[in-house]
Parts: C-alpha cells; sequence; structure tokens
C-alpha cells in the first residue's frame, strides 16, 4: 500500500452575529451573543448550517467597561455550535469554541479563539477537527450593542476517509 497524501483546503466559516451585553446595562458581567455560520469542507463534501451561542464574560472582572459606558475592556467567549446540512440524510456539527474579544476604547474589537469540532458526514464519516476560532473584528457601540463578523479556519480528519481542511 502506497502512502496517502494529506489534502489540505483552507474553507472560511463565516460567523455574523449582532450582540448586546444583558442584565445591568451598563454594568453586565456577562453577555449574549447569537450568529450563523456556514461549513465547508470541499474534499470530504461536508456542509452545515450551524447557530452558535456566545456566552461571554467581561474581563478584567469587577472592572469590565470604559467609564463612558457600555464598551467592555474585554471579554472572554465561551460557545456551543450545532447545526445540519438540513436534508434527511444530513450532516452534523457540533462544536464549543473558546476564545478572547479585545475592545479599544474608540470601540473597534478584535477576536481570537480555538475550536475542536466534531462531525458526522451525510455518508456517515466521522470527523474531528481543530482550528482556530472566531478570528473577527467588531464594533461595539456605546449604547452596549455590537456588530461582528468572523471566520474559523483549520484542519479536520474524516474517518473513514481522508484528511481535510476547514
Amino acid at each position: 500500500m502506497g502512502m496517502k497524501t494529506l489534502k489540505i483546503a483552507i474553507v472560511t466559516m463565516f460567523f455574523v452575529g449582532i450582540a448586546t451585553f444583558v442584565i445591568k446595562p451598563a454594568q453586565a458581567e456577562f453577555g449574549l451573543m447569537g450568529g450563523y455560520k456556514y461549513v465547508s469542507f470541499a474534499s470530504a463534501q461536508y456542509d452545515a448550517h450551524v447557530f452558535q451561542v456566545d456566552i461571554m464574560f467581561t474581563v478584567p472582572k469587577g472592572k469590565g467597561y470604559r467609564e463612558e459606558g457600555k464598551r467592555p475592556y474585554g471579554a472572554v467567549s465561551v460557545a456551543m455550535a450545532i447545526g445540519t446540512d438540513g436534508t434527511d440524510d444530513s450532516s452534523f456539527y457540533f462544536a464549543l469554541p473558546f476564545a478572547y474579544k479585545h475592545v479599544f476604547s474608540n470601540g473597534l474589537g478584535i477576536s481570537a479563539g480555538m475550536n475542536i469540532p466534531l462531525m458526522e458526514s451525510n455518508s456517515g464519516n466521522f470527523g474531528i477537527g481543530i482550528g482556530f476560532s472566531d478570528l473577527g473584528v467588531s464594533y461595539h457601540f456605546k449604547n452596549g450593542l455590537t456588530l461582528y463578523g468572523g471566520a474559523n479556519i483549520g484542519y479536520a480528519r474524516f474517518f473513514p476517509g481522508e484528511n481535510s481542511g476547514i
């Protein structure tokens, strides 16, 4: 048997969401953000529509917001992402992404984290991956509303089958 060649492809998973910190608006220690990702692995013929909910905690704890109101210094995010491709013999996707989001004083924010997704393709192959999660930019308005856009990139392997990029 010959040695199998690793095939790597980069496919971006888009995540767009609108977030606002909840509870006591100007001093909330945590907030929620929801969004949508389209996940695709071309070499494994895998596609899924994924909904993600982030629970974000402001940092530093106890002094999480700037003096002018509702812009945090930063946030640590733990999320749950789950989805299918929406057909009868659907693909399945599940992950618990973790990310750090830093917010500058002008409201512009950047984020990055880690993700280990578990996947099952509609052909029955099981996949596991690792990658950078929620690489993105955001803008935090003074009223607490946040606009966010980001992507994930990484590597996955489907069993049985060949290696694939995510």
